[in-house]
């Protein structure tokens, strides 16, 4: 297995969306009303927030890529 960190793009913006469904909710849970969640996904985490994010804003997202290679 190797492992591969880059610069994400905007043609990754569906792939973080992804990654965010799966970690925020059950992350925040217990620290957050589920109106704040939602507040932060749209303000955060909508394809328009994380291009504006990513193009003018400057910020700098990481995806780290997984290779498990050939099962044997």
């Amino acid at each position: 297995m190797s492992t591969k960190l880059r610069t994400a793009s905007p043609e990754d913006i569906p792939t973080i969306i992804q990654l965010q469904e799966q970690i925020w909710e059950p992350t925040y849970r217990s620290i957050l009303e589920p109106d704040q969640i939602e507040y932060m996904f749209a303000a955060m985490y909508s394809p328009e927030a994380l291009l504006e994010q990513m193009t003018r804003m400057g910020h700098t997202f990481v995806l780290l890529e997984v290779d498990e290679g050939e099962a044997k």
